[in-house]
């Protein structure tokens, strides 16, 4: 599993109270191609602006996985010469389920992207600070918040294995209450790839935001 990232390591906790003593938002914006993903890059560190980099759910379809990944790590050398060296992503509780059930069905094998992660050879952090907040909470937020979501315009959104993946699911909650959680707590056990251990346990204390 290809690793992406996002914009400054802070904890959402911190994150959102300097939002909020600041008065702006965090902005989260999905890329397609390199001329999205080159003007958000640009923009956040003009701005000095915190921000978090997304693939939409059909992208990898739309764009194809392989070039997405280069484009992901090329934002990464971009990031870099423009002074930052932290990237954050938005992929959440869910995400990182459905990431893991993939891997298994796809690929046949135990595995899921890291909540957190130090990349040697660029010396650049990557951190997914909402890895603990199910989908359902953070849609309540951008609601509660009054943020417009908008979706994506990829002609592949909602006609990927992904969404298979988190049809499946949902349909097995209906008969298996809480089997997505269960799922979670494989991984953790499992120490899957960083979701377990010391590192992963300061990275819950530091991003942990209670309702």
């Amino acid at each position: 599993m290809v690793n992406y990232k996002e914009l400054g390591l802070v904890n959402t906790r911190d994150m959102f109270a300097r939002a909020i003593k600041g008065g702006y938002a965090i902005p989260a914006f999905n890329f397609n191609n390199l001329e999205q993903l080159q003007a958000i890059i640009k923009a956040s560190s003009e701005l000095k602006s915190p921000v978090i980099l997304q693939v939409s759910k059909g992208a990898r379809a739309y764009a194809n996985e392989t070039l997405l990944r280069y484009m992901a790590e090329g934002a990464v050398e971009y990031a870099k010469e423009l002074g930052c060296n932290k990237l954050a992503l938005g992929h959440n509780y869910d995400d990182a389920v459905e990431t893991f059930m993939m891997n298994l069905f796809n690929e046949g094998r135990i595995g899921c992207f890291a909540p957190v992660s130090y990349m040697s050879k660029r010396d650049l952090t990557v951190i997914r600070p909402m890895v603990l907040a199910p989908e359902r909470d953070v849609l309540r937020c951008a609601e509660g918040a009054e943020l417009t979501v908008v979706k994506s315009k990829c002609p592949e959104a909602g006609h990927t294995y992904r969404q298979v993946t988190k049809d499946m699911l949902k349909e097995l909650e209906k008969t298996n209450r809480g089997v997505t959680a269960r799922i979670f707590g494989a991984m953790r056990r499992a120490k899957v790839d960083g979701w377990a251990g010391k590192e992963f346990e300061n990275y819950v204390c530091k991003t942990s935001v209670r309702s």
